[in-house]
């Protein structure tokens, strides 16, 4: 399959993809309310925080490694699972304790509630890690596989819960774990060649890709701390009225569809323009500005229009404040 061919099923599996992810949002924004989806808002946030700060940017670094400098496969992965699962026990351990000695902030939860949620974390920092060594062989089918198993579970958890009348935000956190260690298992299944032997460790890897990914996802990173801190000020700030989140988190849901094809294309891309000619890359990149731009015009000029009935038809009269 050739890059266009894999380009275009990225995208358009990454819309399905989203509205995939939408229908969970639905699920829990009629069952939760706009308090209990604020307050699991509140943890995905720190999620959101979380993650790319512990990875250092060293996934998206990996691409650069293995395409570019030609890294061997199997060191590439098995320093970045030994990295992931070192970070991973410390962020079980510590997030816990952060979730647990901040319940005047996040809320009063069962111990094991918090572990299991904290683990989780420690599953999308694997996935962080390891995702683009797909992403750099131009996977695509692979990929989406990943993306596909973590949004069926999501779905069907949280409908379980729902239609047993016991979706409540504790079970939707665990929810939410299970469909990142469903991910990182499939994840580790497709990489299993090289995890015969699955840890390894070398610091001059580390000191090249975490220096290089730091760079190179600085950008992504600030997007993750702008958008993360301005839900948990905005939690803290009002006292803790989950509500207010909640309506803030659903208008962001639906404003990010304006970027939606662009972010899913922009890995493909990047893992196709670290092995190309200077000459090629501009016209690519010329390409895909293009692409972006109207787009994103189309898609804001939607919103504005049609933004008030997605509202109501997504998440209810309740949500009206959203927009």
């Amino acid at each position: 399959m050739g890059f266009v061919k894999k380009a275009t099923l990225l995208g358009a599996s990454e819309f399905v993809l989203a509205c995939a992810g939408v229908i969970s949002t639905v699920i829990y924004a009629r069952f939760l309310g706009p308090e209990g989806v604020g307050q699991y808002s509140v943890f995905m946030s720190t999620l959101t925080l979380v993650v790319p700060l512990a990875s250092l940017g060293i996934g998206r670094a990996n691409i650069y490694f293995l395409n570019t400098q030609r890294y061997p496969r199997q060191e590439v992965i098995q320093n970045s699972m030994t990295f992931g699962v070192l970070v991973g026990v410390l962020l079980t351990v510590g997030m816990t304790a952060v979730f647990w000695t901040r319940d005047s902030f996040y809320g009063v939860f069962p111990w094991w509630c918090l572990v299991v949620f904290s683990f989780g974390m420690a599953c999308h920092v694997v996935i962080a890690l390891l995702r683009p060594v797909l992403v750099a062989a131009l996977a695509s089918r692979k990929i989406l596989s990943v993306d596909i198993i973590q949004r069926v579970v999501l779905i069907l958890g949280a409908l379980a819960f729902a239609l047993s009348g016991h979706l409540t935000v504790d079970w939707a956190l665990v929810v939410t774990t299970s469909a990142g260690f469903a991910g990182m298992l499939l994840l580790l299944y497709f990489l299993r060649v090289e995890l015969r032997h699955p840890f390894g460790w070398q610091m001059n890897w580390f000191r090249e890709t975490a220096g290089y990914g730091i760079k190179i996802a600085a950008s992504g990173i600030l997007f993750a701390i702008t958008s993360s801190l301005t839900v948990l000020i905005l939690a803290d700030r009002l006292e803790h009225d989950f509500s207010v989140v909640g309506y803030y988190t659903r208008a962001v849901t639906i404003s990010s569809f304006a970027v939606l094809i662009p972010r899913a294309l922009s890995p493909l891309f990047y893992a196709k323009w670290s092995d190309a000619a200077n000459k090629n890359k501009r016209d690519q990149i010329e390409r895909a500005a293009r692409f972006n731009v109207a787009y994103g015009f189309l898609a804001a000029i939607g919103l504005i229009v049609l933004g008030r009935w997605v509202v109501v038809l997504l998440y209810g009269a309740e949500f009206i404040e959203a927009y």
